[in-house]
C-alpha cells in the first residue's frame, strides 16, 4: 500500500517509481564496481566482495577511502536499477564526505589502509 502511494504522489510531479530488490547492495563495493548478485532463496552461496563494512555506519573500499556505509548502498541500488550505465561518477560517494565524514589523523576521508 505505502508503495502505492508514493509512486501516486511521485507520479503527480513526473517522477517515475522504481520497486527493486536490494540483495548484497550494503555488502559491494560500489568504488569497485563489484558486481551485485541477486539472492537466490535455498541456495547458500558465498560470494567475495572488495570492500567491508568496518563498523557501524562505515564502509571501507577497496582502495581504502572510507565513506558512510548508506551511501555506498544507496549507489549500488542506483545501479541495480539503471544496469545499463557503464559509468558512474565517483562523486556520488565521495562528495558526502564533505557533509560528516569520520576525521582521521591525517584530515582526510582516506585511511592508511
Amino acid at each position: 500500500i505505502f508503495a502505492d502511494m508514493l509512486r501516486y504522489k511521485l507520479a503527480e510531479y513526473g517522477i517515475r517509481f522504481a520497486l527493486t530488490e536490494e540483495s548484497y547492495t550494503s555488502k559491494a563495493d560500489f568504488l569497485a564496481m563489484d558486481p551485485i548478485p541477486m539472492y537466490e532463496k535455498g541456495k547458500n552461496k558465498e560470494y567475495s566482495f572488495s570492500g567491508r563494512r568496518i563498523k557501524r555506519g562505515l564502509y571501507r573500499h577497496y582502495d581504502g577511502t572510507i565513506t558512510n556505509a548508506d551511501i555506498n548502498g544507496a549507489a549500488n541500488i542506483l545501479r541495480k536499477v539503471f544496469p545499463k550505465v557503464t559509468q558512474w561518477d565517483r562523486g556520488i560517494v565521495d562528495m558526502p564526505c564533505s557533509l560528516g565524514c569520520v576525521k582521521h589523523p591525517k584530515g582526510s576521508c582516506r585511511s592508511a589502509a
